[in-house]
């Protein structure tokens, strides 16, 4: 029996004010966990197709600065249907499901050790006190319809006790029942048996919606279609999965024939919104909204893959970075809003409630406050009505793992605080530029302590004006719980400018340009627990190379040729010929010209080179270089490359013909051979670091243990490097790949499998893959414009044959404007 049986209710409501006739109907369309970057809204992704949310987006305005009030859903959804801050009614965690019902909001009395702050205990249920919109555009006439998730309580707090006619499926948990494809595991009382086999969830509840819009085209109605999708359990149809697999490029970080389905069957359910609207003639008198509450989920796992990249942000789901909260936007305001526009104004989850009263023409509810704003002058191109958006996490959640926090966002400026997250038990800033940096790579914070100052007076007027319970620190709090590793890194590299960084939520690996583009943090996104050395100067994850003793000394013994990316062993920098992050691709590239480990001289007949970039837990760094000298050096064997690994990783573990090794190294140097082409340092634990670089069998290690200072004089450290055996002559150019990762053993182990999987995979195709011109421009485009100039066509000089490409590029340069567009790429006119 289908649900379309309790419209009839509907039929019965003869209270309508008489101007509700006239009134716009609402159709507010929330998707879960979706992602800035899994729509082609914005130009970030080549894998998802969204043609229907496109088409809504093109009927009306796209906001490119929408923010979730949280980086989780219930929060979020509250302050859709209150037009409240979760600070103020304390909804901060996602508990809508939860069998605990917390009405009040109270600070935590006790925490973990290792836990810093005592943090406040969420609110798990939207209270009935709460006048919500849905209710106040019930008392205005409106029918009201909810259909989908809902996730802020199971009764007495469900939809139907907030003001709604009807929920269907009336349904509390955080996801669909069981799967997204029929049968579904929803309560028998329901009676929600659909008559087609292998019906996903999303065509049912836009079959119900359908006919709710159909019953009440007479009359003014609020359909809230709030889409379990893209939320998890990862689910789709079966042939969209293969549509999918075909399209997958094992190179993009957006590639799960999955979440590629689940992606399309939400747009195809508001594609069948839309297109009701337009046959009932209800288009030019109804408004749409398109939102989601917060970004796409990187922590959890699809075949060890997260299931999408916010790319070009910073985090996902949970976290305090831009891919937790800055979310797809579109509103369709028939005859009000221009087609086609877009804007970058301020808009917040809380604003909706207020906004939509506004649009209506319906008074505010006697008594109610909101701490959202109404965007009506920004819906109609007027000055933005918002200066600022905040947002306030004051939760650990252990998926990813995080730290409670608040940020502003103000103009181009974004601080966080992270609460009594510094080493004195005082607050940590972070201050980024998204105008210049929408990757948050770079705090400048210590380069600006006016600016932090004013943007966090600015954060405690609103703690303060929302009464939030502010995290304050943990009287039981033990420094000994924290990792050695994270508080050196607290102390010791934060305070740099000069560290540049690619994060994805899951793994945050940075260069830093002041130590010759030298690899010097390896850490989890949120816990900044450094694994790499980070004291010896040159020395972090760095390109070498062993030649023939060239009549140097260092510590007073005789040394051989050995150019060093990162520098000498004084800490003097290699010159950066070339540095880009490239925000679109999110990799960061640099060249450079190494110097002697122990001299110091510059080698000018070596160029260094190396491409980093993730692919969900592991970081990938292409390494090259190039040598033009004219001696010719003997085969020897070679450090592909050094890594440094922090003291406390002591274990060295690798497997050689099917068995699995472990050894603490001692000094000096000791030798080994390794078949899996892996190895990890970890801690008794085994929690650590993997290192896996492809076609190496052999391996030197040690460890030293230091004298406690700082500096190449007093480091210790587990160091392995994995050996290759090559002779160099002029212009030879080397070119080998290394992989790295954070976790557990087994979880290294496995992951490694999947790169090698994955790499046979490529090279049995390589013959017939070609990249393709749009991939091409969006990876040479180094200034973002959407043009490739000749410097950027050829890229890297080294190795290329510059008069083929130049005569390839003017050929293809048809209105000889010394630039490629994309249709010039595909030799379109």
């Amino acid at each position: 029996m289908r649900f379309t049986f309790q419209l009839a209710v509907l039929f019965i409501c003869a209270a309508n004010a008489i101007s509700a006739a006239t009134r716009p109907n609402v159709v507010f369309i929330l998707a879960d966990d979706l992602g800035w970057s899994d729509t082609t809204l914005y130009g970030t992704t080549s894998f998802y197709e969204t043609p229907n949310i496109q088409r809504l987006a093109k009927r009306g305005l796209l906001f490119t600065n929408a923010y979730a009030a949280h980086p989780l859903c219930s929060p979020t959804r509250s302050s859709i249907m209150t037009g409240l801050d979760p600070a103020r009614t304390g909804f901060t965690s996602a508990a809508g499901h939860v069998a605990t019902v917390t009405l009040e909001k109270q600070l935590a009395p006790r925490a973990k050790p290792d836990q810093r702050v005592l943090t406040p205990t969420s609110v798990s249920r939207l209270d009935t006190k709460y006048m919500t919109l849905a209710e106040t555009m019930k008392a205005a006439g409106y029918v009201t319809g909810h259909f989908g998730k809902w996730h802020l309580g199971p009764e007495p707090y469900t939809p139907l006790q907030h003001g709604f006619d009807i929920d269907i499926p009336h349904w509390p948990g955080p996801g669909p029942a069981g799967s997204y494809v029929a049968p579904w595991k929803f309560p028998s009382t329901l009676d929600f048996d659909p008559a087609v086999p292998d019906e996903h969830i999303e065509d049912r509840m836009a079959d119900e919606a359908v006919a709710f819009i159909s019953a009440n085209r007479d009359q003014p109605f609020f359909l809230n279609y709030w889409a379990f999708s893209v939320h998890g359990p990862w689910d789709g149809k079966k042939a969209l999965k293969d549509k999918y697999a075909r399209k997958a490029d094992h190179t993009n970080a957006q590639r799960l024939p999955v979440y590629g389905a689940m992606v399309e069957s939400l747009d195809d359910a508001v594609g069948r919104l839309l297109d009701t609207l337009d046959r009932l003639k209800l288009t030019d008198n109804t408004i749409v909204v398109f939102f989601s509450d917060n970004g796409g989920n990187l922590y959890s796992r699809i075949d060890g893959l997260p299931p999408t990249s916010n790319a070009p942000l910073r985090g996902g789901k949970a976290t305090i970075y831009e891919g937790g909260t800055r979310v797809p936007c579109a509103v369709v305001w028939p005859g009000r809003t221009k087609a086609g526009q877009t804007t970058a104004a301020l808009i917040s989850s809380t604003d909706w409630y207020p906004t939509l009263l506004e649009m209506l023409q319906i008074e505010n509810p006697t008594g109610v406050q909101f701490d959202g704003i109404s965007q009506v002058p920004a819906l109609l191109g007027k000055t933005a009505p918002r200066d600022s958006v905040v947002c306030f996490v004051p939760n650990y959640f252990p998926r990813p793992d995080t730290i409670p926090a608040t940020y502003i966002r103000r103009g181009p400026w974004k601080l966080i605080r992270f609460h009594a997250d510094g080493d004195q038990g005082d607050d940590r800033f972070e201050l980024y530029n998204l105008d210049t940096d929408i990757g948050e790579s770079k705090n400048i914070a210590t380069a600006n302590p006016d600016l932090v100052r004013q943007l966090n007076d600015a954060i405690s007027t609103y703690l303060r004006n929302t009464e939030a319970l502010v995290p304050v620190p943990n009287p039981n709090f033990d420094m000994d719980t924290i990792s050695r590793s994270d508080k050196q890194l607290r102390a010791e590299l934060h305070m740099s400018d000069d560290w540049y960084f690619l994060d994805n939520g899951l793994i945050r690996i940075g260069v830093d340009r002041s130590r010759g583009a030298g690899i010097g943090y390896l850490s989890p996104s949120t816990t900044h627990g450094n694994v790499l050395n980070h004291f010896d100067e040159g020395r972090f994850i760095q390109q070498s190379y062993y030649g023939k003793k060239d009549g140097s000394m260092w510590n007073g013994k005789p040394w051989n040729y050995n150019p060093v990316q990162g520098g000498s062993w004084k800490g003097d920098s290699s010159q950066i010929l070339e540095f880009h992050k490239h925000n679109l691709e999110q990799t960061i590239f640099s060249r450079v010209q190494p110097q002697h480990w122990a001299t110091g001289a510059t080698c000018p007949e070596a160029v260094m080179q190396q491409t980093i970039s993730l692919d969900g837990e592991v970081a990938r760094v292409q390494f090259q270089w190039t040598y033009s000298g004219e001696n010719q050096m003997l085969a020897r064997h070679q450090e592909m490359p050094a890594v440094f690994v922090d003291a406390a990783l002591e274990n060295l573990v690798y497997r050689d013909q099917g068995k699995l090794e472990r050894r603490v190294p001692q000094w000096p140097n000791e030798y080994g051979t390794a078949s899996g082409q892996w190895f990890a340092y970890v801690d008794k634990s085994d929690w650590g670091i993997g290192v896996f670089t492809p076609g190496t069998t052999s391996f030197t290690c040690y460890r030293a243990k230091g004298n406690g200072k700082q500096g190449p004089q007093g480091s210790a450290c587990s160091y392995v490097a994995p050996l290759r055996t090559f002779s160099l002559s002029t212009g030879q150019v080397v070119r080998y790949d290394v992989y790295l990762t954070l976790g557990k053993l087994a979880d290294i182990e496995k992951r490694f499998n999947a790169v090698q999987q994955q790499r046979k995979i490529a090279d049995n195709s390589a013959a017939v893959i070609r990249r393709s011109p749009t991939a091409i421009l969006r990876r040479r485009d180094t200034n973002e414009d959407g043009f490739l100039t000749l410097k950027e066509y050829i890229g890297d000089p080294t190795n290329r044959n510059i008069p083929a490409l130049t005569k390839m590029f003017t050929q293809r340069d048809a209105n000889n404007d010394g630039r490629l567009t994309i249709k010039e790429m595909n030799n379109q006119k």
